[in-house]
């Protein structure tokens, strides 16, 4: 067990000197070429972004819903009328 993590800590550090001495990924680009490599990006980002929102939207909605009516329910006081919660007035 113990070889295994000292073999796993040797891996990370020679991983992390590779990827130190390697430099920056956008050091040789000209601006025409980062700025290619920018759109490109933004529009990868921007697409998974709509797609999270049409998959994952509802369900949040939904679970703040259930959640606000849940607090509702625990600051009512027996006997209240719904949506009162629990003031007297």
């Amino acid at each position: 067990m113990i070889y295994l993590i000292g073999v796993a800590i040797v891996v990370v550090v020679i991983g992390g000197i590779v990827v130190l001495a390697s430099g920056d990924r956008y050091s040789g680009m000209s601006d025409k070429e980062f700025e290619e490599e920018a759109k490109r990006g933004s529009r990868i980002g921007g697409g998974l972004l709509e797609l999270q929102k049409i998959l994952g939207g509802p369900r949040h909605v939904e679970y703040l819903q259930k959640r606000d009516k849940h607090v509702e329910a625990e600051r009512s006081e027996s006997g209240d009328q719904p949506g009162s919660a629990g003031s007297k007035e």
